[in-house]
């Protein structure tokens, strides 16, 4: 009898643990991801702000890219939205800790250095740091400049 009791809770603990841990890491998998935009500042003083946007759908398949200190605007066409995919998933929702998770966080104390949303045909994730870029960063530059028809990396900084 109480072999049962053990069984049914070691059973329950399995799938309320289990389960969640396996959501966690693939429940990104199942949807399709339309947009991912890069904010982040390219100065220690965080008065050089720059906007990323990559338009991973069908129709769009763009890194469109914008900074307000300048006003600057350029649009890239994407040519392999699936490399941009992969990385996604790989590094950023694989590598990144809870902590660096910040959805609707609107807090004025500290201003993020980077941060980044992942929207899906389902939800909207973000992900951002305070101190330091994440160890992806460079890689992700170098990918989204290999992708797509820009020229190199400066096309998405503005420096003073």
């Amino acid at each position: 009898m109480h072999r049962k009791y053990i069984l049914l809770i070691a059973s329950l603990l399995f799938l309320l643990f289990g389960c969640s841990e396996s959501k966690e890491n693939n429940v990104i998998e199942n949807e399709e991801i339309k947009k991912v935009v890069i904010y982040y500042y390219s100065d220690t003083k965080r008065e050089l702000g720059n906007d990323v946007e990559l338009d991973l759908t069908k129709e769009g398949e763009c890194v469109k890219y914008s900074n307000y200190y300048d006003e600057t605007e350029k649009q890239y066409k994407i040519y392999d939205v699936d490399a941009i995919n992969n990385f996604i998933l790989k590094n950023i929702f694989d590598y990144e800790p809870k902590d660096n998770r910040s959805i609707n966080d609107k807090s004025e104390e500290k201003q993020n250095l980077w941060r980044i949303r992942v929207t899906t045909n389902l939800d909207r994730y973000g992900f951002s740091g305070y101190d330091e870029y994440p160890d992806y960063w460079d890689e992700l530059w170098e990918l989204i400049v290999s992708v797509s028809d820009a020229e190199d990396i400066s096309e998405f900084r503005v420096e003073e």
